[in-house]
């Protein structure tokens, strides 16, 4: 509810227990002061993610009410999935991982300090360059001119490192 009305009513107890009649009913108006939309602080802007480890998404609490928020609820994706929903009881960062490359993209919902719900903040995307899965060695040929074959999916590229007596070479 964006408001809520309080009403209340008095009696009074003489010495002798007797009881007055109740008053008239007075009134107040609380109404609800939800925080402003959190401010995104890291990661932003496209920046550059090294994948494979947890991303420690970073935000702001914004309200002109109190400085004690009781929660958020955060949302994030990536280029071709559906939302994740995650919620904090006040802290204002969160531990995310992910295996795939591509873009992220990352919001912000902050509940006051009495559970007032905020909006929404601006979206923010960053690119997490995931780490691709380990080569799997399918084949190895011993010949004057040895090949090793393998299985790779999602990669741009590979390197091979050679061997010999424990040593690269």
């Amino acid at each position: 509810a964006l408001y809520s009305v309080i009403e209340w009513q008095t009696a009074t107890v003489s010495r002798d227990s007797g009881y007055s009649d109740w008053s008239e009913t007075a009134s107040f108006v609380i109404t609800n002061t939800p925080p402003g939309k959190p401010s995104l602080i890291y990661p932003t802007n496209g920046a550059r993610i090294r994948g494979g480890e947890p991303v420690n998404l970073q935000w702001l609490y914004n309200s002109p009410f109190d400085n004690e928020p009781s929660g958020f609820d955060i949302r994030w994706r990536d280029e071709m999935g559906a939302w994740r929903n995650l919620h904090t009881n006040g802290d204002t960062n969160i531990s995310i991982s992910h295996s795939i490359s591509g873009y992220i993209y990352w919001m912000v919902k902050a509940y006051g300090r009495y559970g007032d719900e905020g909006t929404w903040s601006d979206q923010a995307s960053f690119y997490l360059a995931g780490k691709p899965a380990t080569p799997v060695i399918t084949e190895i040929t011993n010949e004057a001119r040895p090949t090793v074959t393998f299985f790779a999916n999602g990669v741009a590229g590979w390197m091979l490192q050679i061997y010999q007596d424990d040593q690269p070479v």
